[in-house]
């Protein structure tokens, strides 16, 4: 085969392995509870899956089919040009093409023997270090995490880290959380939503407030990338830390206004951002 590996095979076939997991649990989802979840949470799968592959194969041919093309097959896909013209998505149609895509990924893995590699030293055009990623802290709500990871994909050349998609490895939450946000980001989203109320000892008036992990994960994000390097997003309602200055905040207003406050902050701290993206 031409196509030549770029990473080692076993960090690749973690990475597939991975992202077959998440693709079975987006076919437990219950889509008559809503299609809308569902269909975001498939693009979003689906791009992430086409951004590891682009990233692990190097094609030097232009004739030659590689293994993101043979995942992107269009036959015996319900959608085989994607969700973005089509007028109509039924549940049907987005699990034969999760089912179908998550068979490929398993025939791209079990074939990596077949694959080129050479590893690359860190004297080797520097590549071997990686480049900072952009952590993403959530609670329950799925439709706003997942309204992000899309903007994320679209806009950035980086896939942003959900600790939950993360394979645990035998380490715990916290293990996990250091090192993925301790010693991997150099950008954190926080999305901050009405999980939870709470409200002062004797007072009757409940609010709306995010998750305790998700202001945890808030003030440890602040402490290891600077609060500089930090965006949180907030569902209008929701109470917010009081001991957040110096921090940028948006409303996740329906007219999309946080997407472009969150790009010109991700600009601001270094990385690179295709503003084609809000037009998508």
């Amino acid at each position: 085969m031409n196509a030549r590996l770029m990473v080692s095979p076993p960090q690749l076939r973690q990475k597939l392995n991975e992202a077959m997991t998440q693709g079975s649990n987006l076919l437990a989802t219950d889509a008559r509870d809503d299609l809308t979840v569902l269909s975001a949470g498939y693009q979003t799968w689906d791009k992430r899956n086409q951004l590891i592959l682009e990233g692990s194969f190097e094609n030097k041919s232009f004739f030659q089919s590689g293994p993101k093309a043979d995942y992107l097959d269009f036959r015996g896909l319900s959608y085989g040009f994607g969700l973005d013209h089509v007028e109509e998505v039924s549940p049907e149609g987005l699990r034969n093409d999760i089912e179908k895509k998550i068979q490929r990924l398993a025939v791209i893995r079990d074939n990596l023997d077949l694959y080129r590699y050479e590893s690359v030293t860190h004297d080797d055009r520097g590549a071997a270090r990686e480049s900072p990623s952009i952590f993403l802290i959530h609670g329950r709500a799925e439709a706003p995490r997942l309204q992000v990871q899309n903007l994320l994909l679209r806009a950035t050349a980086h896939e942003a880290v959900v600790l939950m998609e993360k394979t645990n490895q035998g380490a715990t939450i916290i293990e996990k959380l250091e090192e993925q946000l301790g010693q991997r980001a150099g950008f954190a989203v926080v999305i901050i939503t009405g999980d939870d109320q709470g409200g002062l000892v004797g007072s009757p008036e409940m609010q709306p407030r995010a998750r305790q992990n998700v202001i945890l994960e808030l003030g440890y994000a602040m402490g290891r990338v600077g609060r500089r390097n930090v965006t949180i997003l907030y569902e209008e309602g929701v109470e917010l830390p009081s001991d957040i200055a110096g921090v940028a905040y948006y409303p996740l207003d329906s007219h999309g206004g946080w997407q472009r406050h969150l790009l010109g902050d991700l600009k601001a701290a270094g990385f690179h951002v295709s503003s084609e993206a809000l037009l998508s």
